[in-house]
């Protein structure tokens, strides 16, 4: 595993880049309820990177970038917001940076919901502006392993922010950082069927599947918290870290087999 920012430039210039997935982990500064700091998304979203790249040995971690979509938290001071239209084009910036560098797989590994439309649209515009470069993205919450770790592990509330599920791995990172005394549960009176989410997908029972839509989030939360981390533990997040970095890894040594296939002309119909 290397930490691309400790890298001199004759390394970059030197390494295997067909070989070598660029990873970008990206995070927030937000407020987390009043139990938790400010820089859990970034926190997260690095660590898992880091040791995903330890497992695989040949992938690279770029510094994260600890910014995110935030303009519906900006109630909660503390909070660093970039508009999305400018964060969209930050991250194209550094992919567009990587690519040509020659790195010729980037993957975005995202640690704050709502930059989910945002790395979507940065790793496919990636694709259309250098087709001889993939670009990949996923939130750590996504991954398989990370829910099936889950079922069962945490509380039935919804896991969305400064929940049991963010509390319990960042417990497991940085126990000295965590107030448990000040944990609460909050907003969990907003849901309703067609309006709910949860990070890991579950559905609570007898909703249907949710309308996407934002809300301010101090119209919804009175402390940021969304969920219920009262219950959190160390061992509870080690053993979902865990599992979010083995996946990762895995995903990362598929990704590394998958080649760019260069688009060649323009598709004509069969004569």
């Amino acid at each position: 595993m290397a930490e691309y920012a400790h890298l001199k430039w004759p390394d970059v210039a030197e390494m295997d880049k067909n070989n070598s997935v660029a990873i970008v982990p990206l995070g927030a500064t937000e407020e987390h309820g009043h139990h938790l700091p400010l820089d859990v998304d970034t926190e997260i979203a690095t660590n898992i990177c880091r040791e995903a790249a330890k497992q695989t040995g040949m992938d690279v971690v770029l510094p994260a970038i600890p910014f995110g979509f935030e303009s519906h938290h900006m109630g909660f001071p503390g909070t660093i917001d970039i508009p999305s239209n400018v964060l969209i084009e930050f991250g194209r910036a550094v992919t567009a940076s990587l690519a040509q560098h020659g790195f010729r797989h980037i993957i975005l590994v995202n640690g704050h919901g709502s930059n989910r439309p945002v790395i979507d649209l940065v790793a496919r515009n990636t694709i259309v502006d250098f087709p001889d470069t993939l670009c990949s993205s996923i939130s750590w919450w996504e991954l398989k392993k990370v829910r099936d770790a889950a079922a069962g592990l945490l509380s039935e509330e919804p896991t969305s922010h400064g929940c049991d599920l963010e509390t319990s791995v960042y417990m497991f990172l940085h126990p000295d950082r965590v107030d448990m005394k000040k944990a609460r549960a909050d907003g969990l009176d907003s849901i309703s069927p067609h309006f709910w989410n949860d990070l890991l997908g579950r559905r609570p029972e007898g909703y249907a599947n949710p309308a996407k839509m934002m809300e301010i989030w101090h119209t919804m939360t009175e402390s940021g918290v969304r969920g219920d981390p009262r219950t959190s533990t160390a061992d509870k997040g080690k053993i979902i870290f865990k599992a979010a970095a083995t996946e990762l890894a895995e995903l990362l040594n598929e990704f590394r087999e998958r080649k760019p296939r260069k688009p060649i002309g323009p598709v004509m119909p069969e004569k």
